[in-house]
Formats: C-alpha cells, sequence, structure tokens
C-alpha cells in the first residue's frame, strides 16, 4: 500500500490519497494532466509486494518543489528511470532511506531536475546497476555531488551522465569501476564549473562512444588520461571542445595510433586556446593527429612543485629527476 500527502500549488491544505500498487499511482499522475501541473509538495510512504517500476514516477511534475519519499519502500524497485525527470521546480528530494540493490537501471532519474540544489546518493547501492546514462543530466544547480561510494561494475551506458551539471565544483570518481561500459558520449558536457576531476582510475577498453566527451569544462586546468585506451572507438569528435582554460593534459600515449581509422576524430582540441603541450595551441591543428607527447598537445609527465627543485613524475609514477620548473618547461 502506497501513501501520498500532497500540496498543490491552487491549496495550501494537505490532501492524502492510498493506492494499492505503483502503476496505479503512476496511472493517476500521468493520465490527469492536472497533477503534473499543480502538485506542489509530495510526501511518498509505504511500499508494494511486488516486483514494480518507478519508471516516471514523477516524470514532467514540473511545479514541484519538494518530494520527501523517504518513507518509501523501494527494495522491489528494478526500474528508476526518469523517475523524478523534469522534475524542473524540485528544489529538495529526500530518498535517504531508500534501498536500491534490485535496481537495474537509473537511466535519466533526476534529469533536468535543474533546480535542486543538494542530493544525497551515498548510500545507493548500484552494484546491479547497468544504465546510469542522463542520470544527472541537466541538474545545474548542484554544486555538489558525493557519487563516491558508487559500484560501477556493472554499468554499461554512462553517456551524458552529469552533462549540464554547470555548477557542480568537483567529482570525485576515484572509484569508478567503467570496465564494462561502452559508452561515454557527452559525459561531462559542459561540466563549466569544475576544477577538478580525477579520472586515473578510468578503463575504457570497451567504450565505443566518446564523442563530447568533455567539451565546455572551461574551470578544468588540468586533466590526467593516462589510463585512456581507444581501441574499439567509433568516435572521440569535439572530445575537449572550447574548455578553454585547459593547459595540460597527462597522456604518454599516441592516441592517433590507438584510435581506429574508421572512427569520427575531427574537432577534439578547437577553441582549447590554453592548451600547451610539446607544441603552443594553433587553431588550425585540432584533429586527432596532435593528440599525442612528442608533436601535439599532450605532456607525458606529471610536475610537482612545493620548492624548486621540483620532482618530474613520469606516467608509470616512477621520480626521474629533481628539476627547476619554469613556464612550465623542464630545466
Amino acid at each position: 500500500m502506497l501513501t501520498i500527502k500532497y500540496t498543490t500549488t491552487q491549496s495550501s491544505t494537505e490532501v492524502t490519497a492510498t493506492y494499492e500498487t505503483i502503476n496505479e499511482l503512476k496511472l493517476e499522475i500521468t493520465q490527469n494532466s492536472t497533477y503534473k501541473t499543480i502538485l506542489k509538495t509530495v510526501v511518498l510512504s509505504g511500499g508494494v509486494d511486488l516486483d514494480e517500476s518507478a519508471e516516471k514516477l514523477f516524470y514532467q511534475c514540473s511545479s514541484i518543489i519538494s518530494i520527501d519519499a523517504s518513507g518509501f519502500d523501494t527494495h522491489n524497485i528494478t526500474n528508476m528511470r526518469d523517475m523524478f525527470s523534469k522534475c524542473t521546480s524540485v528544489k529538495s528530494i529526500n530518498i535517504d532511506n531508500y534501498v536500491t540493490s534490485s535496481v537495474t537501471t537509473m537511466n535519466g532519474m533526476f534529469n533536468s531536475c535543474e533546480s535542486l540544489t543538494t542530493l544525497n546518493v551515498l548510500h545507493f547501492d548500484t552494484s546491479n546497476v547497468t544504465n546510469t546514462a542522463y542520470m544527472f543530466y541537466g541538474c545545474n544547480a548542484l554544486t555538489s555531488l558525493d557519487v563516491s561510494s558508487f559500484d560501477t561494475s556493472k554499468v554499461t551506458d554512462m553517456q551524458s551522465m552529469f552533462a549540464y551539471c554547470s555548477s557542480l565544483r568537483e567529482l570525485d570518481l576515484r572509484n569508478f569501476d567503467t570496465s564494462n561500459v561502452t559508452n561515454m558520449h557527452s559525459m561531462f558536457r559542459y561540466c563549466s564549473s569544475i576544477s577538478k576531476l580525477n579520472l586515473k582510475s578510468f578503463n575504457t577498453s570497451k567504450v565505443t562512444d566518446f564523442g563530447y566527451f568533455m567539451p565546455d569544462c572551461i574551470s578544468l586546468t588540468e586533466v590526467d588520461l593516462t589510463s585512456f585506451t581507444f581501441n574499439v572507438a567509433t568516435d572521440v569528435s569535439v572530445f575537449f571542445y572550447n574548455s578553454s582554460n585547459l593547459e595540460t593534459i597527462v597522456c604518454p600515449n599516441n592516441w592517433n595510433s590507438m584510435v581506429p581509422s574508421s572512427a569520427t576524430k575531427w574537432g577534439l582540441f578547437t577553441g582549447c586556446t590554453s592548451l600547451r603541450g610539446a607544441i603552443a595551441y594553433d587553431s588550425s591543428k585540432t584533429d586527432v593527429t596532435y593528440a599525442n607527447p612528442s608533436t601535439g598537445y599532450f605532456t607525458s609527465y606529471k610536475v610537482y612543485c612545493n620548492d624548486s627543485p621540483c620532482t618530474a613524475i613520469k606516467y608509470n609514477g616512477t621520480s626521474v629527476a629533481h628539476l627547476y620548473y619554469n613556464d612550465r618547461k623542464l630545466y
């Protein structure tokens, strides 16, 4: 039995309704267009005995400003696709007690929740999830998001997972297991406030689509892509496009020799005007040909400086020398 308590934009009087199944509740919301446009606050509690889908439960409920679903028993739920998608006015979603160990798909779960300012998903058990595409897409009011506990070992699709999260300042993805991911298209597209992005743990051996991977990350100055491989890639185009403050790409590899010749690979570095590796940025040199540390924009080592002399660390982690560091060149 599910219980929903709600107020509307037309009345502050709380109304209580009960439903036997999630489908009954979804039917009420999806078929009654008035619900979608006047629901203001929602408190959802109770649960269901059978495996049911919460897909599009509050989809396009554009007037809701708060959802408290902490009392909603989700242990039988396997599908949370687009559950809160396009709740464009919602500022808070309380899902603190969600049990997600049976969930296999979370794609689009918070898609375009553009007014959401805080979100706690640290307790999510994602060990059975295979799809996180568009999960946080367009959550452009979120300044922080902790996904450090996510088990992504079964995930195959991460397309646009964090795209247009334009207020996020950093993401801790050190524990992300991407060994089964095939799609990373637009994964960090227009994450324009991110200044730190740790992708060192990424295994991209199965990824085919890298198109628009991290364009318009205009606050990012450095990224380490040492672990990235492209043996099965079909698209690496516009990879760094318009990340105008990106200065350093740490990577010892030559992508031009790794990316299959049939892949789409234009415009990787277009608009990356601050980029400097073996050569300085040249607007006529923006394709995959220049994705290397010898004649292109990559840097094959990282320099750590507290005081001079500095320590140069090669990509394999070995300290190779104590050298002086001046204007990003080693002497």
